[in-house]
Parts: structure tokens; sequence; C-alpha cells
């Protein structure tokens, strides 16, 4: 079989070098800029297409934003394929002689970078065994034999996250419909990674509420470390805001209240979620909502891990996350103060096409008020998400009971157009 592989290169001596290296065994398209990846990689998506993997050259010309900010156009495409197309491996050429140490392995250790490989010294035969070893992983993704995993019979891929992949499965035994989320083949041999999978278990199997998502097992087939789930019928907070925009603030105060009750019960367990976002919350018929995936939560009474970068989504991240800084249970406040900032206005308060700029401004600026993109939005909840998103963590509120009772304080008929500026203020 053929595999497609992307090069997204702009200097002709290592587009030729590439290629040439890559052609005999596999089918080579080079592309020069972001604007031309996604262009094919959209298009494939289109065509049923499938691309097994991408290359990309760190050292792009940077980019001009807007607003005369520098975009490093590398950075910009692995952003991408992280958001957009999770399954396609991606192996990142860098100019940088010192990559094995510098802080780049870790940032991109975020964004499911397979492996690096640097210009310097640039060898043939590492590069080649680094491109085998991704296409073998990414095709060892899909279960193997017939459609089952240890016992339970796959149904349908459900979706792909950073650590794996989650399925529809049927439990023979008692006729039960479940939800597999299986490890990534590659991670399966990195001790962090399997250690923190476990740790997945043992933390939300401790979890049993009506707004968090129940786990019913974790187990071993093979190489194949999986957990099993509860099932759920709905979609995320994600799917819906894409759908619609912007929800009612009503519908989304009475998400946030729900979530609030969700991690002030997980939190009293001494666990912290560490990755709270849309995606990572249901939506459920009835209007209830549950809490998904503690796959990065940390037990705050276990000895903490050996670190191999920061862990959670950069978007959603607490300032002190962000600078990978020892966090507590407010992270996960001022991650939901963003989730609903993103669920009343459709947008997410700092938005940039580079994971470079949006850390900077989660650390340094001013967190906006939703007020500011959609002056409907009730005042007293942009002063709730205010305070929830502050940077100091001491100014925020010190409990999601805390913050779920401010939320339920919130008059329905409150005037839109008072002033809350003495609140943002405040709460900065």
């Amino acid at each position: 079989m053929n595999h497609n592989i992307l090069v997204v290169e702009d200097d002709p001596f290592w587009q030729n070098l590439i290629q040439e290296t890559l052609a005999g065994d596999y089918q080579v398209r080079v592309v020069a800029t972001y604007d031309e990846a996604k262009q094919v990689l959209e298009e494939a998506k289109r065509q049923e297409e499938r691309i097994d993997l991408v290359t990309v050259d760190m050292g792009l010309p940077s980019l001009l934003d807007s607003e005369g900010a520098t975009i490093k156009a590398g950075q910009r495409v692995v952003n991408y394929l992280s958001r957009h197309h999770p399954d396609v491996p991606c192996i990142v050429v860098t100019g940088l002689p010192d990559i094995s140490t510098t802080q780049v392995r870790d940032l991109f250790k975020r964004y499911n970078v397979f492996d690096f490989i640097t210009k310097h010294n640039f060898d043939l035969g590492e590069f080649l065994d680094i491109v085998e070893r991704a296409i073998e992983h990414a095709g060892d993704e899909e279960p193997h034999g017939t459609n089952r995993i240890g016992r339970y019979e796959i149904v349908k891929e459900l979706g792909r996250g950073a650590m794996g992949i989650v399925y529809q499965a049927l439990d023979p035994n008692i006729q039960r419909t479940v939800a597999l989320k299986v490890l990534r083949p590659d991670l399966t041999s990195d001790p962090e990674f399997k250690q923190r999978f476990r740790r997945e278990a043992r933390s939300a199997g401790r979890l049993i509420h009506p707004g968090i998502v129940t786990v019913f097992d974790a187990a071993e087939h093979g190489n194949i470390s999986f957990l099993v789930m509860e099932y759920l019928e709905g979609q995320t907070l994600d799917q819906l805001i894409k759908e619609t925009g912007a929800l009612p603030p009503a519908r989304v105060c009475d998400i946030a209240v729900q979530i609030c009750d969700a991690l002030d019960y997980a939190h009293d367990a001494q666990i912290i979620h560490r990755d709270i976002k849309p995606s990572n919350i249901f939506s459920l018929p009835g209007d209830r909502v549950k809490l998904a995936d503690f796959s990065i939560a940390r037990m705050l009474a276990e000895p903490r891990l050996t670190r191999t970068g920061i862990v959670g989504t950069l978007d959603y991240m607490s300032p002190e996350q962000a600078m990978d800084r020892d966090i507590d249970h407010r992270t996960d406040i001022y991650a939901l103060g963003v989730v609903m900032f993103e669920a009343l206005t459709g947008q997410l308060p700092f938005q940039t096409d580079n994971p470079g700029a949006t850390l900077l401004k989660i650390i340094s600026e001013p967190m906006p008020s939703p007020r500011d993109l959609d002056p409907s939005v009730p005042v007293g909840m942009a002063a709730v998400i205010l305070k929830a998103t502050a940077k100091d963590p001491a100014r925020r509120y010190q409990s999601a009971a805390e913050m779920r009772q401010a939320l339920q304080s919130i008059p329905q008929d409150r005037d839109k157009t008072d002033e809350a500026g003495s609140t943002q203020e405040n709460s900065r």
C-alpha cells in the first residue's frame, strides 16, 4: 500500500532532498506555505483521501497578522494539525541543533507531534526510520483482527484526542452499550503516559456523581490499554456551539451551575480535572450535562509524576498552568470561566493562530469582558466570568461551590445595561 505524505517545506534544497528520500516508497506532495498545506488537507478530507503523515519545517518564513504581530508559520501548521487532523501523525524538521534540550520539545508534545529531527547533521537513515515508525503507528491505531477489543465488540469510532481514540462498543456479557477509550499505540511504550492512563482509571473510577461520566473498568488486551466508560447519547458542548453559535445566557448559566456541582464533588475528593473545555462537557436530553475525561487529572495527595511538558488545552489554561507552575482546584474554575465566555459569545477570549501568541495573552493580557463582544450578555454573568478568570488565583472564586452560589444568585431580570467596570477591574 502506498502511503501519502505531505511535506511542508519552503527551501528548495530540503524540498528536493526529502522528496527524493521518500519518493521510492511513498506518494509525496510538497507545499511551501501554511495556506497551501491547509488547502491540501481540507481537500483530502472532502475527497475522503487519507493523508498518512505530515512533515513540517519549523523554519517556514514568519507571517504578520492584522495587528502586525509575528506568527511563526511552522507553529501554525502544527497547531492546525492538532486541532483539525489529530489522527494524522506529524514530524517536525527543525534547524535548531539542540532540539533535544530545548523547550520546543515540551511545547510540541502538547500538539500531537510524533517526533523531531534536526537539519543539523541530518541523517537520512534516521529520518526514514522515524517516517516508518510514524506510518506504522498510524496504521496500528485501528482495532486489530475482528471488530473487537478484549470481549468488547466495536460498533464505531466516536472521536480522537491527544491520548487516544474513543469507540462505541457493546459488552456482550451484559448486553450494555459502552464507550471504550483506547490509549494511542505510540504512547504505550511511554511509561509516563501509561501511568497517566492508569491514573485516569483510579481517579475517575472513584467519582460517582450524576454530573460526571462513569468509568466502569480499566483493562489491557495485548498491547492495547483501554478504559470502559458509560456511553452517552448526546453531543458535546463544543459541537453545540459550532452548530448554533452563542447559547442563551440562561442555558449557559444552567450548564455552568451543573459543572460547578460536579467540580465541587471532584475537588472534595482531592481531584483536579485540569482540562475543562467544551469538548469534555456532554449535553444530554433534559438539559442535563456531564463532565468527561479526567485523563490528566492529578490526585492532590499523590506524589507528583515526572513532567514531560505542560498538559491541558492551551485555550482554556489558567495563567499558572500555562506557565507550568504548581496548580490547585482554582485552575478548573478559571477554565470554566473561559468555557462560559465561549458559550455566551461563540468566541474564545484570546483568539490567535499561533500558540505562542495565545500563551503570551493568557499570561499577560487582561481578560476581556464578554460584553465587549456582545453587550446583551447579562452584567451578572460577565462579572462571574471575570472573577472566575482573574489572573491571580487568590482573586478568583475559592471553590466551585462559591462560583455555583454566585451563578444561582444572578437576577434573571437584571438590567443588562448596568456598568460592570469596577467588578471587571477588581477581578483582574
